[in-house]
């Protein structure tokens, strides 16, 4: 595995008379030229003095990939480089999930989940959205109670499996495009109104403190790909391989036309029973409509970016699936 938060321990040498260089740029020298060019977050720094001096000059730094470099974001006494964890949430409108995960081998830790606490702004997210609108009030109080939940599924986390989980240097979540937008503070009425076009559908990597998430690493959240096509989708198929296994992709398309139908079909506001079968969901379009949504749907919520010319095995580089 190639995880997105790397744990080094390292040995230093004590400053002395012949070797006067600042505790900074002592511990920098000191890791692999692998690495390239390491940035160091302001509050590693500051534990610099006493953690080197507790740890007798023996520490194990973790380091966070930043989207374009590494940062080390936690410094440890002694050797804990055993212990390199990260977090995965699965962010749903009524229910949260969150995973403690071991980087090195993959074996999950510990598993807890929290009701999302957005629930007292509205049970269905259309709900949230329209008392949102043009109220950053609202907005604010959608996004700490998102934060709420959040901190609540850590310190269940960090109870049930006994790791202090802030010290992780890595948390991915995935969730659809609304709950995205909510967690970032962003107003998700586009997701919903035409001509549909959202404030964002990719986030880059955040120091996930930013965010007001008490974690010492980053945040990494998959992208969304349209409106009703988010990350919470995007990242199981990935997670499964479908979108790269040529076996299934007839079904895949037969699927995305479906579901594509099913949008289109209901009400919004009133769901309506699902159309049986394909063929009874397009009679309720005009006959224009219903050819191009078969003849381009997986184009238009997959897109040819993430399509391979043909079926390879996915592998997970420094943040890229390659």
């Amino acid at each position: 595995m190639e995880p997105l938060c790397q744990k080094c321990f390292l040995q230093l040498a004590a400053p002395s008379e012949a070797d006067p260089r600042d505790e900074k740029q002592r511990l920098l020298d000191a890791l692999p030229e692998d690495f390239g060019r390491i940035r160091m977050a302001l509050p590693v720094m500051r534990q610099l003095h006493s953690v080197c001096r507790e740890g007798g000059w023996q520490v194990t730094v973790t380091l966070s990939w930043t989207g374009s470099g590494w940062e080390a974001v936690n410094l440890e006494p002694g050797d804990t480089s055993g212990k390199n964890y990260g977090i995965c949430v699965d962010l749903g409108s009524t229910t949260i999930c969150m995973r403690l995960v071991d980087l090195s081998s993959g074996r999950t830790m510990g598993q807890v989940s929290a009701y999302n606490r957005q629930i007292a702004f509205g049970e269905d997210i259309l709900t949230r959205v329209f008392s949102s609108k043009d109220s950053p009030q609202t907005l604010e109080a959608l996004r700490q109670a998102t934060l709420d939940t959040f901190r609540e599924a850590l310190e269940q986390l960090e109870e049930q499996t006994g790791y202090p989980v802030k010290s992780c240097g890595a948390m991915t979540v995935a969730g659809n495009t609304t709950m995205m937008h909510f967690l970032f503070g962003l107003d998700a009425f586009g997701v919903f109104a035409a001509p549909y076009a959202p404030c964002a559908m990719r986030f880059d990597p955040y120091p996930a403190r930013d965010a007001g998430i008490p974690l010492d690493g980053y945040l990494y959240c998959y992208p969304c790909r349209a409106n009703y096509l988010g990350g919470d989708i995007i990242s199981g198929l990935i997670a499964t391989g479908l979108i790269r296994d040529g076996h299934t992709a007839k079904w895949l398309h037969k699927l995305i036309e479906w579901n594509l139908v099913h949008i289109l079909c209901s009400d919004c506001h009133h769901p309506v029973k699902r159309p049986p079968n394909l063929a009874e969901g397009f009679a309720h379009l005009p006959d224009k409509v219903a050819r191009r949504m078969q003849r381009n749907a997986i184009d238009i919520y997959l897109g040819d970016d993430l399509r391979p010319p043909e079926p390879t095995k996915p592998v997970y580089r420094f943040g890229h699936w390659v």
